[in-house]
């Protein structure tokens, strides 16, 4: 969501790990080949990577 002047946010309601569980499950669908992450920060990286079955194919 673009909050002005190019300023991002991003919903802390929304569980980036819960999200990344989701993505798994297309991965494992055949529905995508890969899945990756981008403009995250080094804490939010960590928390998917730590619990990501699947590692990001793209930081």
């Amino acid at each position: 969501m673009v909050i002005r002047d190019g300023d991002y946010a991003y919903d802390k309601t929304v569980d980036l790990v819960e999200t990344w569980k989701a993505m798994e499950k297309l991965v494992d669908k055949g529905l995508v080949r890969s899945i990756g992450i981008s403009n995250f920060n080094s804490k939010q990286i960590q928390r998917v990577y730590d619990s990501a079955r699947i590692k990001p194919a793209v930081l």
